[in-house]
């Protein structure tokens, strides 16, 4: 048996469906991404990370290469 639904669990679902959206709308974007743009977007991150640090990009669902290696100033 479940319980009936509230006002209050409604506006919490909100709220957390607004922090969401924002996660979702990016991972959506990165997966409109082709291999060509998704590998650049990964090389730019690289340049941009310490040189022994590692990127790893965790999108809420995954297509294509997620991570690689900094090789930027340390």
């Amino acid at each position: 048996m479940t319980t009936p639904t509230t006002a209050a669990d409604i506006k919490v679902r909100g709220k957390n469906g607004d922090k969401m959206e924002p996660h979702l709308d990016d991972a959506m974007a990165r997966n409109a991404l082709s291999d060509n743009e998704r590998a650049t977007a990964i090389g730019q991150l690289e340049s941009q990370t310490p040189a022994g640090h590692h990127v790893s990009l965790d999108p809420l669902y995954s297509t294509g290469q997620t991570t690689g290696t900094g090789t930027g100033e340390p």
